[in-house]
């Protein structure tokens, strides 16, 4: 049927088209969720750890800083702790731009400027120590204080960091991160140099994705959107008529054998011919009607019954099956040799079967009265007084009406 090839030839398209555009559109979801990922860690999870109640060793060292008198024998305070990173952010006060970003998602085509944070500064961070020291903490005895918290000089025992009179230790210690945002404009940034900090050499890569990068692999994705498809649901007959593959089908159909013309066809022609009409959409002349047509497809169990939309949402493997396997029969009965009787009764029955499950062309148009004569299909011929089928009335056959209805959903 026209309308098969039709379709069959518009998802080839599509496939093709998605697979020589999807790897630029894969390379930019890579690279954007490497950033996301970056921007997690440093601007989210360590955007700011302040640590406190570190632990405290004392001991007597070769100093390395304050070096008056040699800096032999200092006092030195080390405060150890590990850094907890955030797990949870709030994004309460943050409801309103992410509903907004989510808009601007639908129109990332005509991507002008991206604000991220740069790449040069999403590794860095700054860290703040407080160290408070009270007393002389020269002579005598130089150890952690009572509860590790402080370096403590005492004579007996250790006292803790509220009650000593002589010693040192960290209060706290902050880390920020020194992510800044930043605004991209596309052109510029792929025009203009990389960040110095991450440029490699041979044997080296980067650690962190660089702006250029990361713009450069959504400029690409943007050229890359494929173009947006109609839905074939939607599409005129004529629209599909002016395609190649239906003016290759109507120029085989009305020149067989002979040499093909060069001249382009007029599409209501060509819609005439190969779909029966000219007007109307894909949907409401072919599609329309598998919604109420009739069905029944024999199995081990209950038959399959109802109409041909339903039977492809739900039966679509058995009806593939058993449609296919009635094509196979007249194939094999038209083409090879053997029992023709045998092949014959196959035939008939695949016709009285098809009949059967089929639209049922023969049965729409036999009233005789004109009152009981359906005009949808069927023409009233006055003077005969019967009731004829339309010319050119297209009859969707149970045989290829469910892989058509695929075809279209596909599209759809």
């Amino acid at each position: 049927m026209a309308l098969r090839q039709i379709v069959g030839t518009k998802i080839k398209e599509n496939v093709a088209a998605n697979a020589r555009l999807a790897p630029a559109i894969v390379k930019a979801v890579e690279i954007t969720n490497m950033r996301r990922a970056e921007q997690a860690v440093s601007a989210g999870a360590l955007a700011k750890t302040v640590i406190t109640g570190a632990q405290h060793a004392a001991a007597e060292a070769q100093a390395t800083l304050l070096m008056q008198g040699g800096g032999a024998s200092r006092r030195i305070c080390t405060a150890s702790t590990t850094a907890i990173p955030s797990y949870k952010l709030s994004c309460s006060k943050e409801t309103e731009k992410i509903a907004a970003a989510a808009k601007i998602s639908k129109a990332l085509h005509s991507l002008k400027q991206l604000v991220t944070f740069s790449a040069s500064t999403l590794a860095t961070q700054t860290t703040a120590v407080v160290v408070e020291t009270v007393g002389d903490t020269s002579g005598q005895s130089w150890a952690a204080g009572s509860g590790n918290k402080h370096c403590d000089k005492h004579t007996g025992s250790a006292t803790t960091a509220a009650a000593t009179t002589t010693g040192l230790g960290v209060a706290s210690l902050t880390i920020t991160t020194g992510a800044t945002r930043k605004t991209l404009n596309i052109e510029e940034t792929r025009s203009g140099p990389d960040d110095d900090n991450l440029k490699t050499n041979d044997g080296e890569r980067q650690a962190i994705t660089s702006d250029k990068e990361l713009v450069n692999a959504l400029y690409a994705a943007i050229k890359a959107k494929p173009a947006t498809t109609k839905k074939l649901t939607s599409e005129s007959l004529t629209e599909l008529a002016a395609t190649p593959i239906a003016i290759s089908i109507y120029n085989y159909l009305t020149n067989p054998g002979a040499k093909l013309p060069t001249e382009t066809p007029a599409a209501e022609k060509v819609a005439q011919l190969i779909f029966g009409k000219s007007k109307g959409d894909v949907g409401t002349e072919f599609l329309k009607p598998l919604e109420s047509d009739s069905n029944s497809i024999p199995t081990s169990d209950k038959p399959i019954t109802g109409p041909t939309t339903k039977i492809s949402a739900e039966n679509y493997n058995e009806a593939m099956a058993y449609y296919t396997a009635l094509n196979l029969k007249k194939t094999v009965a038209s083409t090879a040799g053997g029992n023709h009787k045998e092949d014959g009764q196959e035939d008939a029955a695949g016709k009285k079967e098809e009949k059967k499950d089929g639209d049922k062309k023969d049965e729409v148009c036999t009233a005789t009265e004109e009152g009981k004569c359906d005009k949808t299909k069927c023409d009233w011929n006055a003077e005969k007084k019967v009731c004829k089928v339309k010319e050119g009335t297209v009859i969707i056959s149970a045989v290829t009406k469910v892989p058509l209805l695929l075809a279209v959903l596909l599209l759809a």
